[in-house]
């Protein structure tokens, strides 16, 4: 016997609509908060009651509590619908729908989505490029060095390992070359801070005693204490950053 289908909907679709509503409002906010930490939507409904012992009723002493969660996945376009239900005494410590039924139905479904349901991230082909811009930086030594082996680049070193050096990067080779201005403090002059980068800047007046006071982003380009002059300990100097 073929069956027939003599309603099609049990509800308009108005209906459907805040129903999906309210189940999703259930993970958002409701019994059910501790599923919404997914990188998909969940809506469902938890489900907790107290099961009878066969012909015992109900015992007092060690309840057994059938737990459950009905929900569906993704919430926007669901593609699948589950039902976990679960009994347990309340020896666990755990009673609840979302912290039972609810925890299992988070497992199962972040297994489904991972493995066929996650959209593959879309990569775009990137024509590389040979830069033939010269850039220079100003900075420490031992900072150049480390970055230039972490990106294998080919150093040329002519900086005589001293503190400071100039950096000159081309066509993926890199040069150290050794940096005239004095930023060793030795001197009780202010020192030429422009083209440092804030950390670097900030290493050498600090060892000097300077309060600083650091405007924009990026490495300096305008320093208030001019270079050269004397300057006192705990001199409050601003540097202007692009």
């Amino acid at each position: 016997i073929e069956p027939q289908v003599l309603v099609d909907k049990i509800c308009s679709d108005q209906t459907i609509a805040m129903a999906k509503e309210c189940l999703r409002e259930v993970v958002i906010s409701g019994t059910a908060k501790k599923l919404n930490d997914t990188l998909y939507d969940i809506s469902g409904k938890t489900g907790t009651a107290v099961s009878a012992q066969n012909n015992n009723g109900y015992n007092k002493s060690n309840k057994v509590y059938q737990t459950s969660f009905i929900g569906f996945f993704p919430s926007d376009k669901p593609v699948y619908t589950m039902a976990v239900v679960i009994q347990n005494t309340s020896a666990s410590g755990l009673k609840s729908g979302a912290d039972v039924s609810g925890t299992v139905f988070k497992r199962i479904s972040n297994q489904i989505y991972n493995r066929l349901l996650k959209k593959p991230e879309k990569t775009s082909k990137i024509n590389k490029v040979s830069d033939t811009i010269s850039h220079r930086y100003i900075g420490s030594n031992k900072d150049f060095k480390t970055i230039y082996q972490y990106m294998n680049l080919s150093v040329s070193d002519s900086n005589q390992n001293s503190e400071w050096a100039m950096s000159e990067l081309k066509k993926d080779k890199a040069t150290l070359l050794k940096y005239s201005e004095t930023l060793s403090g030795n001197n009780q002059v202010t020192p030429n801070l422009k083209g440092l980068g804030l950390k670097d800047a900030i290493q050498v007046l600090e060892k000097m005693g300077f309060t600083t006071v650091v405007v924009g982003k990026g490495r300096v380009v305008e320093q208030s204490v001019a270079s050269g002059t004397p300057f006192k300990k705990g001199q409050k100097i601003i540097l202007m950053l692009n």
